[in-house]
């Protein structure tokens, strides 16, 4: 049985580990004793700065899906990583749409151009593996939604300048995604992972507060403007249906490890 360790059991990896323990050997990391005793998985590591994130058994692996959030001394532990991880491997880095430009209009991966050019942790992450590992695959994450995350709630009852288009992606499409795309051992891609359907957020927010009964967001412009991010490269190359294509949906079912 094919090996794949996650390093990083938070919100996102933990509900992957659960969704490929039937199908794979599952190894998944947490940082912290109280994440280690409450993960449910046979094989799960306490990784930290302690023992520098390693464990020989743990990167003893066929994929790795790199999971933790940019934060802290992030670049020091991709770093370590690289040395600790077989060239050949499939890594899989989970990374943010939020290293794009707030432009106007539709972004897709080749626009170079579109991408922060700036000191952003997260795409300097990008370039250090795509220099360092020629088996890596980016995902660029929307805003992460589903279950308990309900787009609206945090901004209740205050007033927002601007109506965007949202790029939001459900919990239950992101597992989906990285289990396909380790099943088709795809490697060295970029691909955006976003809902194709963009509501704005006055539309969203306004929906959300009237199902879950919580103050209205106001806006003080109606108009859409903003950046519509574009997964069509990921759904024709991993011909790909969105479980939940339109967020406004996002709320209605969802499948289980809320």
């Amino acid at each position: 049985m094919k090996n794949v360790s996650i390093l990083g059991a938070g919100w996102v990896g933990k509900a992957l580990a659960y969704h490929l323990e039937q199908h794979y050997h599952i190894k998944a990391s947490v940082q912290s004793k109280s994440s280690f005793n409450s993960l449910d998985i046979k094989e799960k590591f306490l990784l930290n700065s302690n023992n520098n994130y390693f464990h020989q058994d743990f990167y003893s692996t066929d994929t790795l899906v790199i999971a933790i959030p940019p934060r802290g001394e992030y670049l020091e532990l991709l770093t370590q990583v690289l040395t600790y991880i077989n060239p050949q491997i499939q890594l899989i880095l989970l990374s943010s749409t939020s290293i794009y430009q707030q432009t106007q209009g539709k972004i897709v991966e080749r626009d170079s151009h579109t991408i922060i050019e700036n000191h952003s942790l997260m795409l300097q992450a990008e370039q250090l593996l795509q220099r360092k590992h020629p088996n890596l695959t980016i995902l660029r994450l929307g805003g992460l939604m589903g279950y308990n995350r309900i787009a609206g709630k945090y901004s209740e009852g205050t007033t927002i300048r601007q109506n965007a288009p949202i790029n939001h992606i459900h919990r239950d499409d992101v597992v989906e995604i990285i289990k396909q795309i380790i099943e088709k051992n795809i490697r060295n891609e970029v691909f955006n992972a976003v809902a194709p359907t963009h509501p704005s957020k006055q539309e969203l927010y306004n929906k959300n507060a009237k199902q879950f009964y919580f103050r209205p967001t106001t806006f003080e412009r109606s108009e859409v403007e903003g950046r519509t991010i574009s997964s069509q490269k990921l759904i024709e190359h991993l011909k790909y249906e969105f479980i939940y294509p339109n967020p406004c949906e996002f709320h209605t079912t969802s499948l289980a490890y809320s």
